[in-house]
């Protein structure tokens, strides 16, 4: 059985998965999100929160995508073998609280930016 999570598939899918995404905005009325994200995982081999964060960053909504980086990060953080994308997300969004208050203009992407680099420098 083949992975959904190759290359191949991804490149194939992010443009349908931004085709319907996009197919929302011309709605005269405006959709719920969950339409909008229903929307989004129905495409094949995007039905991951993981999947709809990275379409959201790329859209330019300010989020985090809780990829294996980041789950990396988070757990070793915490001190434990591993966290769910769900908890890793959450912790990212609330260390991002409390960042902001010594540096205003940090980012949810910027934050998620430089985790996925330390992480990337520790597996040199």
């Amino acid at each position: 059985m083949r992975s959904t999570n190759s290359a191949a598939t991804r490149s194939r899918s992010l443009p349908l998965l931004t085709e319907r995404a996009l197919a929302f905005k011309d709605r005269p009325e405006s959709p719920a999100p969950t339409d909008v994200k229903a929307a989004g995982r129905s495409v094949s081999g995007q039905g991951s929160d993981t999947s709809w964060h990275y379409l959201l960053i790329l859209a330019g909504v300010d989020d985090v995508k809780a990829d294996r980086m980041i789950c990396r990060f988070v757990a070793r953080a915490g001190g434990v073998e591993t966290v769910t994308p769900t908890e890793a997300y959450d912790a990212v969004v609330g260390a991002h609280r409390i960042l902001v208050l010594e540096a205003p203009d940090l980012t949810l992407r910027a934050l998620d930016h430089a985790i996925w680099g330390a992480e990337r420098a520790r597996r040199r």
